[in-house]
């Protein structure tokens, strides 16, 4: 039996379904063919009836993926990091039926992403500062169907 580090899939992969004394059950492994598990999953987002989250593990640094609680309908969206580092500040939130998130691109600069749950359809929400400038440094939080960021950029803004 493979044998899974502590505390890396606990938090997303297994479900308990049922009474209380249900066993949990392995919903997908996150890092197949390793023998001990080195994800982390972290910054778990509700939206409707799937949940998103980040992953992180040594050698593929950062990911995010999508989950209905089912081995089939858990995948990776997009890898967030394709050199293998690590962001800090991603901000995932849920808007309606999408979650909208930052990331850094070495393109666009750092920018509002959005996804409906499919790799085609994650994606930036718009170039708020063209370029390699940040045109979001914070998601401050959703209200009325409206993204609410901090921007650095003065340029910011209507056009």
């Amino acid at each position: 039996m493979k044998r899974h580090a502590m505390g890396s899939l606990w938090m997303l992969a297994w479900v308990i379904s049922g009474p209380a004394t249900a066993q949990p059950q392995l919903v997908r492994d996150l890092e197949p063919g390793t023998e001990a598990s080195q994800s982390l999953p972290f910054d778990l987002v509700s939206v409707g009836r799937q949940v998103f989250f980040l992953n992180s593990s040594l050698g593929r640094g950062t990911e995010l993926w999508t989950s209905d609680g089912s081995s089939q309908g858990s995948q990776l969206l997009r890898d967030l990091t394709p050199d293998g580092g690590s962001l800090s500040t991603v901000s995932p939130t849920a808007l309606g039926d999408r979650l909208v998130f930052l990331l850094p691109d070495h393109e666009l600069g750092q920018e509002i992403w959005v996804s409906d749950g499919t790799p085609e359809g994650t994606q930036p929400l718009a170039d708020l500062c063209p370029g390699s400038c940040w045109g979001a440094s914070l998601i401050l939080g959703e209200a009325g169907g409206r993204v609410f960021f901090e921007s650095l950029e003065p340029e910011i803004g209507p056009r």
